[in-house]
């Protein structure tokens, strides 16, 4: 039996990049999100918005993400 930390890192070490890819996209969103509602915008520009930088930000990682992360693996 592994100890706990090696299972552990077995485990990051099989859903990172699916992470990065699927999780990482949703942080502008919600950094948008939160900006606006924090800065007296109203709800309707807000649900334009969202849903404008989610679009844009999953368009980004498709487009740059594979790019950008084969070539971080080649220099590593």
């Amino acid at each position: 039996m592994m100890p706990w930390w090696r299972e552990l890192t077995s485990w990051w070490n099989d859903v990172r990049i699916w992470m990065a890819f699927v999780v990482a996209p949703l942080a502008a969103p919600v950094v948008v999100s939160m900006q606006f509602g924090f800065s007296g915008v109203p709800e309707n520009e807000i649900s334009i918005v969202a849903p404008t930088s989610l679009v844009l930000g999953y368009l980004g990682t498709i487009l740059l993400g594979p790019p950008v992360y084969l070539a971080l693996r080649a220099l590593s």
